[in-house]
C-alpha cells in the first residue's frame, strides 16, 4: 500500500476535496444477493462514521435500468437519491426523469440523465444538480478542462451560483420535497442483465459463496469486497480496445485464429465503416503498436474475474473455504445412469407423482394428487440451443439503439463481420433427442444427444444428462459437458412451462423483493429478469421454482435480441437461460466448460 497516497487521500477528504456517494460501483443490481447489496452500502457508512458525514445519495452509470428490489435496502441505510445515468446507445426506461420510486413503506427520489450525467432539474426547487464525467477508463478531469466546465455552465445559467458539491445537500433538498414528484411503483428492470450469464461458472460459484457466507452468518469484509466485484458491470477487457477479430467466425476459422493468438489487421478488414473507423480510434487510444492484440490476452480478462471468487474465499477460515469448495465441486457421480430402463410416451408412477417423457427429453406429462402440473403443449424441461442469427441483432439494431450518430455502437452491441456470414442470417435452434431413460428409486435420469450438425459446427454439448429426483420437491439437476467454444452467439436454456389458468398472478422474487414481472415500465426489461424464485399461488395450482444456480429467467423465450418493448404472449413459459453470449463489451464471448445447474420445484 502506498502510504504517502493514503496520507494525501485522507487530508483531500478532510478539507472536503473528495467524496464517496453510497455506492462504490455500477452494478447490474439484479445479479447481486442481498447480503451483497447490504455490504456495498455499508461501505459509505464506514466512511461517514471515520470522517463525520452522513451519506445520503447514490449513483450508477451506464447501466440503463435496476430493479425496484434495491429501493428497501437503499431506504433502510438512509439513502434519500439515486442518479441513474444511461449508456448513450441504449433505450431509456419510460419514465420522468425525476421521480419518487416506492416500494410498499420504502422509498427513494431517482433521477435519470440520457447520458452519464448532465443537468438535473425540478420543477419543485431552485437548485440544480450538474455533473462533470469523463469517458470511460480515462481517469478524473484535468484542472483545464474542470475550468472550461465551469465556464460553460456559468454562461448557461448566468442566474445561478455555481458551487463545487457532494450530491448529498441536493438530495438532502429533493427529499424535502418528494411529495411534489410523480410516483413510480413498477418495476424498471436491467435490459443488460443476459451479459451476466456469459459466464455461468462464476454466477453459480457466486451465489454459492454468497449464500453460504449468509447461511452461517459469515460477516468478512474483505470477502464481501472480492464478492462483490462479480456483479459489478464491467466484467473483462473491453472488445472494442482489445478484440478486434470481425473475421474469423466459422467454428475452424475461429480455432485457427484463436490457436495462432494474433489478431491481424486482415481480421479487420471484413468490418464496415463505422466498425472499422471506432475500431482504429480505439486501438490507436490503447496501443503503441497493433501487434499487441491477441487471444489470449482479452480471454485474460475473464479469468481474472473468476480470480474475484478465489479471492474471496481465501480470506475466509480454512473449515469455510473447504465447504464453500466443495459446494461449488460439479457432481458428475449423480449422472450415472444405474436402474431399470424406461419407454417414452409410457406413463411412470414415482413416489406418487404420474410421469410422462417426450422425445425431446421434457416431461409431456406430470401429475400429483390429482392436479395436472405439465401437459403436451406446457412441458417441463425442454433444453433449447439458439445460435443468434443477424435477424436478432438487425431486430436489437431497429428496436432498441438510440443516438446512433457515434460509431461504438456497433462494436459493443453487435456481432460486426457476422453479417457477412451467409451460414447464420437467420437464428438456428437445436433439440436434443432422448438416448436413454432409467429409473432408479425415486429418481429417473434422462440421457440426451445433440445433432451432429449442432456439435461440431457448432458448440452443442456431446453429453447432456437431466436428473430428476421426485420427493416432497421435484429436484431438477442438469449437466452439459463437453462442448468446444465458438464465436457464433449463443444461447442455451431450460424451459419450464406449467398449465396456469391465470399466468398473470406469478410472482419473481429480486433481492428478497417479490415483485410482479408484468409490472414492468416501458423499455424496462419485460421479457428477462434474475430472480431469486418463482411463485404463482392461483385457485387451479401452486408452483415455486428456485433456480439455484441459473438465476436469469425469461418469461416467454430466451432470446434477449427479440426486443420489442412487449411482454411475450406465452406469459407461462419460463425459460431459465444456462449460457448466453450474444453480447460484445466486456463481457466473455465464448465458453467451452461444462454448465452444471439445479432447480427444485414446489408442487402444491
Amino acid at each position: 500500500m502506498d502510504e504517502e497516497a493514503c496520507k494525501r487521500l485522507d487530508d483531500a477528504i478532510k478539507k472536503g476535496y473528495i467524496r464517496w456517494h453510497a455506492i462504490p460501483c455500477t452494478f447490474e443490481s439484479e445479479a447481486m444477493t442481498p447480503q451483497t447489496l447490504h455490504y456495498i452500502i455499508s461501505i459509505s457508512k464506514k466512511l461517514d462514521a471515520r470522517y463525520g458525514y452522513k451519506t445520503t445519495s447514490a449513483k450508477m452509470t451506464d447501466v440503463p435500468g435496476h430493479t425496484i428490489g434495491i429501493v428497501d435496502e437503499l431506504y433502510r441505510q438512509g439513502i434519500k437519491f439515486l442518479h441513474i445515468g444511461v449508456n448513450g446507445a441504449s433505450k431509456i426506461p419510460e419514465v420522468p426523469d425525476t421521480f419518487l420510486w416506492k416500494h410498499g413503506e420504502s422509498e427513494v427520489v431517482v433521477s435519470y440523465s440520457k447520458d452519464y450525467g448532465g443537468v438535473i432539474e425540478v420543477d419543485c426547487m431552485d437548485n440544480k444538480l450538474a455533473f462533470m464525467h469523463t469517458h470511460d477508463n480515462s481517469g478524473p478531469g484535468t484542472k483545464e478542462k474542470v475550468n472550461a466546465f465551469l465556464v460553460n455552465m456559468a454562461n448557461e445559467y448566468p442566474d445561478y451560483e455555481l458551487e463545487m458539491s457532494s450530491m448529498d445537500p441536493f438530495a438532502n433538498e429533493i427529499w424535502e420535497v418528494r411529495d411534489q414528484l410523480p410516483v413510480i411503483t413498477e418495476e424498471i428492470g436491467d435490459t443488460w442483465i443476459h451479459g451476466m450469464m456469459s459466464d455461468p461458472k462464476l454466477i453459480r460459484d457466486y451465489r454459492i459463496l454468497t449464500n453460504y457466507m449468509f447461511d452461517n452468518k459469515i460477516e468478512n469484509d474483505d470477502a464481501n469486497f472480492y464478492a462483490m466485484l462479480v456483479p459489478e458491470h464491467t466484467c473483462g477487457m473491453d472488445i472494442k480496445r482489445y478484440f478486434c477479430d470481425y473475421k474469423n467466425y466459422e467454428k475452424k476459422d475461429f480455432q485457427r485464429a484463436r490457436s495462432l493468438d494474433q489478431i491481424t489487421d486482415q481480421d479487420l478488414t471484413y468490418a464496415y465503416g463505422i466498425v472499422k473507423d471506432a475500431t482504429v480510434g480505439e486501438m490507436q487510444y490503447t496501443y503503441n503498436e497493433w501487434t499487441d492484440r491477441s487471444y489470449k490476452f482479452y480471454e485474460s480478462s475473464w479469468k481474472e474475474q473468476r480470480k474475484y471468487i478465489d479471492r474471496a474465499i481465501a480470506c475466509l477460515e480454512p473449515e469455510d473455504q473447504n465447504n464453500i469448495k466443495k459446494l461449488m465441486e460439479v457432481p458428475y457421480h449423480i449422472f450415472e445412469n444405474q436402474g431399470m430402463e424406461c419407454g417414452l410416451e409410457e406413463l411412470i408412477s414415482v413416489n406418487g407423482y404420474q410421469i410422462m417423457f417426450a422425445s425431446d427429453g421434457s416431461i409431456n406429462h406430470l401429475e400429483k394428487d390429482g392436479i395436472l402440473y405439465f401437459d403436451e403443449n406446457n412441458k417441463l424441461g425442454v433444453l433449447s440451443y439458439t445460435i443468434a442469427g443477424q435477424n436478432d441483432y438487425d431486430n436489437l439494431r431497429y428496436n432498441y439503439l438510440r443516438d446512433l450518430q457515434n460509431n461504438w455502437w456497433a462494436i459493443d452491441f453487435l456481432k460486426p463481420g457476422m453479417e457477412i456470414q451467409k451460414r447464420i442470417q437467420l437464428n438456428e435452434n437445436f433439440t436434443p433427442h432422448v438416448v436413454k431413460l432409467v429409473k432408479e428409486n425415486n429418481s429417473i435420469i434422462v440421457t440426451l444427444k445433440y445433432s451432429q450438425r449442432a456439435v461440431e459446427e457448432y458448440g452443442a454439448p456431446r453429453i447432456v444428462k437431466v436428473k430428476y429426483e421426485f420427493g416432497d420437491k421435484v429436484k431438477i439437476a442438469l449437466l452439459l459437458k463437453d462442448k468446444d467454444a465458438i464465436r457464433y452467439p449463443e444461447i442455451y436454456s431450460f424451459d419450464i412451462t406449467p398449465r396456469l389458468n391465470s399466468p398473470y398472478l406469478t410472482k419473481i422474487r429480486k433481492i428478497d423483493t417479490v415483485i410482479s414481472p408484468f409490472e414492468v415500465v416501458g423499455h424496462g426489461n419485460k421479457l428477462q429478469h434474475m430472480i431469486e424464485e418463482l411463485i404463482y399461488d392461483g385457485s387451479d395450482k401452486k408452483i415455486n421454482i428456485k433456480p439455484i444456480d441459473t438465476p436469469l429467467l425469461g418469461i416467454g423465450t430466451n432470446n434477449n435480441l427479440s426486443y420489442n418493448n412487449q411482454y411475450h404472449q406465452e406469459n407461462n413459459k419460463f425459460t431459465f437461460t444456462l449460457l448466453n453470449t450474444t453480447w460484445g463489451t466486456n463481457f466473455t464471448m465464448w465458453y467451452e466448460e461444462d454448465i452444471f445447474a439445479r432447480f427444485e420445484l414446489a408442487l402444491g
